[in-house]
Formats: C-alpha cells, structure tokens, sequence
C-alpha cells in the first residue's frame, strides 16, 4: 500500500561534499524502509562568512515499481541562507497498479495528472457498468468500422 515503508528497495547513491564525492555506494532497506547517511561539510572558503554546501544524489529501485531518482542538497550559514543543515525528506515508489486506487490518486500533488487518473477510473468503472447490463459495447475500445 502506498505510504507505507518498503523492504528491498536499492537505493544508489553519491554524497557530495562542496561537488566533491565523499561517498559513492548502495544500500537496500530493511523492514523500516530507511536510509540515514550523515556527511561533515567543510566550509566554503571563499565566502567571508561560514557557508556549507552538500548534495546526496539517488536512485531508488525496487522489481514492480517505478524507480525515482533525485537530488537532496543542503546549503546553508552565511547571511542570505535560510536552509537548514539537516536535509531530510520522503521518497516514494509507485507500481503501476497504484494509479488504479482513488485513495492514492488523490494524493497526488500535479492537480492535471491527478485529474486525469481519477476520470480514468471512473471511464473503468462506468465500463464494468455497461458490461454488466449487457448494453452497448466496450467504450474504452470502440470496434473500426
């Protein structure tokens, strides 16, 4: 179900410390689904105030589900920062069967995309309607004339 940890997804990734690679290697999730990496940035120097900047670049991959691939960066001290050193965020897989559920359509953030998965659905369900009276003929597929 989608939220939910997942067990078995192959996370690559690189940790970078100001476009240095610090650390290039995989790991795969246990039964928690979590991945905690930690990085000592070193100060840009460059800068006449304290100045931070790092990246943990991934790709998650699990058999039966779309992969995601992505970008985490911190950058923060200095004056005009207001990003906060510890970076933290959420990645989530989708199989191809959870677009078929309105609970997880519903969720999604792009209101187009979002849009057209629940008409979709309702197109499938109003299909298996008019199958089940026996009227008409398939809508998602109409016979060439």
């Amino acid at each position: 179900m989608a939220g939910n940890p997942l067990e078995g997804v192959k996370i690559e990734y690189t940790l970078k410390d100001r476009g240095n690679i610090v650390e290039n290697s995989s790991y795969t999730t246990s039964s928690d689904g979590l991945l905690s990496k930690g990085l000592s940035a070193t100060m840009v120097p460059y800068y006449s105030y304290l100045s931070y900047e790092s990246e943990f670049d991934f790709k998650a991959t699990k058999d039966g589900y779309y992969s995601k691939s992505g970008t985490m960066s911190s950058d923060y001290g200095g004056e005009y920062s207001s990003s906060n050193p510890v970076e933290k965020d959420k990645i989530t897989l989708i199989r191809p069967i959870d677009y078929f559920d309105k609970k997880f359509a519903s969720t999604l953030s792009d209101a187009k995309l979002k849009t057209r998965i629940l008409n979709f659905i309702d197109l499938i369900i109003l299909q298996g309607l008019i199958s089940d009276t026996g009227f008409g003929r398939s809508i998602l597929f109409p016979l060439s004339l």
